[in-house]
Formats: structure tokens, sequence, C-alpha cells
């Protein structure tokens, strides 16, 4: 659910990183479910229609953004006096008019390729444009020109010197010809590598970084990650991080490396496991589950929880390669099973609760074990919707919750994908019962909100204990 807090949660991240976080980051960490609810939220509350503008008012750029009078702005609302204003602020701040090199977001400008289209557009040619038309203001494309070699390399220096050292890679992140074009067009025809290029330049190349310091910048990386770090890590380093080929030249291959400084072996060379312990695991989790709650079905989640090694897909390879059996063959050996697609899980609690799939299993054992609630007295199920709305046809609703003065109505969602949770209102399925299903569900939800109900409809993607909890707490 969208609130204050949200935004509070969003504006912490502005700060730290100097920036508005992408949609898809703010998914990923789960402060948002959705950017259509962001933005209709942030809409309905202050009158923004794009939710970025909101944070943007607060003093915080998007990536591209330019300075516009004291306030950031997207480079797509620019208009002729706008673009003007930075050139002169741009000529006031460095004594000429920018070149084809300059326009670029780091001497906030806009890029040259979209400064030209931009022109040319407004039907402006581009001698029109400057105050003094020259050689370079007439270029319309952004290739790198010899004539400016002088002026890359000092923008080349003054990065390097900034950063601590420039990868192979980075140049083109930081609006420079990549490497070969620099080696090429170098001057010094003795020049043939990058490694000699940055000689060449006045700097000492990473090609001889120690062991001791490859060790220091690997735990650096290592501490940064919420993982075991792995070979791809080493790919396409950034600032601070170390290459795949130094880690080869130092230690032969990434596992070796891993084994020599006590990190998690990944990869191919991970540890291996003997085929008794994983089968040991899984029994205990089985014996569990049936002694506690009598059932004779583990799910995926549970493997994943309380099993060790926790990842699902290390059984399916062990027992292939060394029972000649699938995981949900060897649970059918000790007599159990795995929740069937399509199917789903049908299962009875001890006290009489029946579900007839693995969600529905998840959400209410959420209810059973994280908010203590019973079957029957704090929550009950397949309620009609007859009897608290005026609905004329036999519809259940899947769970209504009392929950600290509240009464929560749920519908739990497992035939739709997860990425329809936004689009399921207006989706039309050629599938003629996920259709029917679907409008169903629209009409349970206007149900919801003609009788003014505290209403949840839950998607597989919101069945975590982190969602669930800001709903509940």
């Amino acid at each position: 659910m969208i609130n204050e807090q949200t935004l509070i949660e969003i504006e912490n991240l502005c700060k730290e990183f100097g920036k508005i976080p992408r949609e898809k980051d703010l998914i990923k960490i789960n402060i948002i479910t959705s950017k259509y609810k962001l933005s209709n939220y942030i809409q309905k509350q202050f009158g923004i229609s794009i939710w970025q503008d909101y944070f943007r008012e607060k003093g915080y750029p998007l990536k591209g953004d330019l300075l516009l009078r004291g306030k950031y702005i997207s480079v797509n609302k620019l208009s002729l006096n706008d673009l003007n204003f930075l050139v002169d602020e741009f000529k006031d701040r460095n004594g000429y008019f920018p070149v084809v090199i300059d326009f670029n977001n780091s001497n906030n400008l806009p890029c040259w390729e979209y400064t030209s289209n931009f022109l040319q557009h407004n039907n402006i040619s581009i001698n029109e444009f400057f105050d003094k038309p020259d050689q370079i203001h007439r270029i319309r494309n952004v290739r790198p020109q010899v004539y400016f070699y002088d002026k890359y390399i000092e923008k080349f220096k003054s990065y390097f010197i900034e950063k601590g050292y420039i990868g192979y890679g980075d140049l083109s992140n930081i609006d420079l010809p990549n490497a070969n074009w620099l080696i090429k067009n170098c001057p010094n025809k003795e020049v043939k590598t990058y490694n000699q290029f940055i000689e060449w330049c006045g700097f000492k190349p990473h090609i001889n970084i120690s062991k001791e310091k490859a060790i220091e910048i690997i735990y650096l990386m290592q501490s940064e990650l919420n993982r075991p770090i792995c070979a791809e890590d080493f790919k396409n380093p950034q600032e601070g991080e170390l290459g795949i080929r130094t880690v080869r030249r130092i230690w032969g291959e990434t596992h070796i490396m891993q084994k020599e400084l006590g990190l998690q072996i990944t990869g191919k060379h991970a540890d291996r496991y003997n085929i008794n312990e994983l089968k040991k695991s899984l029994n205990d989790l089985c014996d569990r589950i049936l002694l506690n709650e009598n059932r004779n079905i583990i799910t995926y989640d549970e493997i994943r929880n309380y099993c060790n090694p926790s990842d699902v897909k290390t059984y399916e390879r062990y027992f292939q390669d060394e029972l000649k059996c699938s995981l949900r063959d060897y649970l059918k050996t000790i007599g159990f099973d795995l929740p069937k697609e399509g199917n789903g899980m049908n299962f009875t609690f001890n006290d009489g609760e029946k579900v007839r799939s693995q969600f529905e299993f998840y959400f209410s054992s959420y209810l059973r074990n994280n908010l203590n609630l019973q079957y029957n007295i704090n929550y009950i199920r397949d309620v009609k919707y007859k009897t608290f709305t005026q609905c004329s046809k036999n519809s259940n609703c899947d769970y209504v919750i009392n929950y600290k003065g509240r009464k929560i109505y749920v519908e739990v969602v497992g035939i739709l994908k997860p990425e329809k949770k936004t689009t399921f209102r207006t989706d039309v399925y050629n599938s003629k019962s996920k259709e029917k299903y679907r409008h169903n569900l629209v009409d349970k939800e206007n149900m919801f909100i003609n009788a003014g109900l505290e209403y949840y409809i839950l998607f597989t993607c919101d069945l975590n204990d982190e969602y669930l909890s800001k709903i509940f707490n």
C-alpha cells in the first residue's frame, strides 16, 4: 500500500544516492509493488502526474536530468529558451561556446545528438544557433574528430585523476571516444595497447597490481554483495573493482581464489554434497511436517527455508545424477510429494481448514504462525458475498479476517500471473476459463469498493512475509 511512509523511504534513497531511484529498483527492494500505484497516489495527493517530478521538486535529479534555474528538468522538456540559457551558462563558466564534445550531462548540457535533432526539429540551423559559427558548430554527428584529439586527452587526464583509474571499457561512460580510436590516432605511433596509451598520458596502468591489493579489493567487493561473489562479478569491472584477467593472472581460476580466501565456492566447482546428506536433510523436513501438521506435501519454499543446502536445483541435479530420479520421484518413495502445477495443493489442517493451492496454504500458514490467528475464530473461509454485499451470485470470498479491530477481506489469486496485478481489470483473455475468472475478480473488487470494505487482492508476488506484514502491521 502506497502512503506517506512510502514517500519518506523513497526520499531517503534519494538522499543516500544523490538521485531518484529507478522504478524497477523500488519494486526489487519491495518499497512499491507497482509504479502505477505510486503515480496514482502522488497524482491524488499532490496533483503531480509524473511521480519523479514530486522528488525533482524536492531537489533530487533523475539520471540524465539537467539543472535549469535551480530546478532539475528532464531533457525532453527543454524549450529553445532553456537550451540557450544552458549554453550561456556554459559560456560564463568556461569562457567559450561549447563544442560537440562539451554537449553532455556532466557539463549540464543535453548530448549533441539530442541538441542537433532538437534544432533541426525547430527549423534552426547550427549556424543560427551559435553566435560565432565555425567548423565544429556545423558538425551534426557525435563521431570523434582528430581535430579535437588534444581536448579528448585533457578530458581523459582529468577523469583519470578524479577516478584514480579508467578501465578499457569505461570511456564511453564519460563521453570520450573508445580506446581503440584513441590508440589508433595517438600522435605517438609506438602506442599499440591501452596500457601503453595510459603510460603515454603519464599514468601507471594496473597491469601489475599486487596480490595483496587484489585481495583487499576482492574482500571489499564481497562485503558489498548480499550473496557469494562469483566469476561474473569480475567481468566488466567498475571503478574500485577487479577484472577477471587479474584474478586469472594471480590464481588461475576463480574457484582457486575463493578457496584460498575462505570464500564460498560457486559455479561448477561448488562444494560437493553427499547424496545421503541430501536425503537426510529432506527426510528430516518431511518428518517434522508430518509430526507437527500431519501433512505429506512439502513446498519448494519449505525446502529453501529449512533444508541445507537450500537450492532446490541442487537436489534435482544430484538425484538425477546419482539416483536416476527426480526430486518428486524421491519424495514419493518416502510417502511425500510436491505441489503439482495446475492442481495446486489440496491439504486439510488439523482443525479442518481446507486449502486448494500452495498459495492458500502459504497465506493460511502466515495467519496461523505469524499472526497467531485461529481458523473459524479469528478468520473464516469461503464466505458468501451475498452475506456482506449486495450480490445476487453465489460467489465466495476466500478469507474474512478479524484482526486488531479490523475486518479484512482477502482474495488469493493463483490463476493469473503476477505481472497481471495492475492490468487484470482491463485485460481480455482468449481462454474462456481465465476470462471468466478475471471477470468475476473484477466484479468482486467492485463489490468491495461499493460496500466500503477493507480488502486485498493478493497475487502470488504478494505472498511473502515482508509484504504481508505491511498489510497487517
